[in-house]
């Protein structure tokens, strides 16, 4: 038997699955929401990529995939924990 107390978000997994990452980088068509905003229709290489929380994780999102996008990792280092 367990008792929780507190913020239930730290029962959540924090980091995204290789198969979320890749389905979603697979509808995303290998771009960067961010980069294409930009004008940037770079196409990414997976490992070029990062899984990030549309609504932070620190600010509940969930680790699904609805809260999932890939971006690339200058556009995922400089968003911190803003949506």
């Amino acid at each position: 038997m367990y008792i929780i107390y507190g913020d239930g978000k730290y029962l959540q997994i924090r980091q995204f699955d290789e198969k979320i990452a890749r389905t979603v980088y697979e509808k995303q068509k290998h771009h960067c929401p961010y980069c294409e905003k930009e004008g940037n229709m770079r196409e990414y290489a997976f490992r070029e990529m990062h899984a990030d929380h549309i609504k932070p994780w620190s600010r509940g999102g969930n680790t699904v995939e609805e809260n999932c996008q890939m971006l690339c990792a200058r556009h995922n280092e400089s968003k911190g924990n803003r949506w």
